[in-house]
């Protein structure tokens, strides 16, 4: 029918307990900090689902505050391979768009992060997504 948007497919993946994934639409600095900004996204998956995995957003656009000794992994040139690196290794990457010579790319603008029980971020992952 026309005007109409069409249902979600697949099921709702949910997150980890301690985790949640988010769509990254820009950073941002806070307090001195880096951040990312943007939305926490549902995860569907499963059959009739286009490459397995579809995100979708979910409430407003939101700032993460990512603290200098979160734990940052980033998938390598194969997606396979991981790489533990600094924030400021995820800020030049992310800025540059690339990191010549290093092992490790982002794939995707979507992240995993890692939660403490006061809900400070502890770790950012890099997810791949097609």
């Amino acid at each position: 029918m026309l005007g109409t948007t069409p249902s979600p497919t697949g099921s709702i993946c949910p997150d980890a307990p301690g985790t949640e994934r988010i769509a990254m639409r820009s950073t941002a600095t806070v307090d001195g900090n880096f951040a990312l900004v943007g939305f926490r996204e549902i995860m569907r998956c499963g059959p009739g689902v286009p490459d397995d995995i579809e995100y979708e957003d979910t409430g407003s656009l939101t700032t993460f505050v990512i603290p200098a000794d979160a734990k940052v992994t980033l998938a390598g040139t194969s997606a396979s391979t991981l790489y533990e690196v600094g924030v400021t290794q995820l800020k030049d990457l992310i800025a540059k768009h690339s990191a010549p010579g290093a092992p490790y790319v982002l794939w995707s603008n979507f992240f995993e992060l890692t939660l403490d029980s006061d809900g400070r971020i502890t770790g950012v992952i890099s997810l791949y997504h097609p």
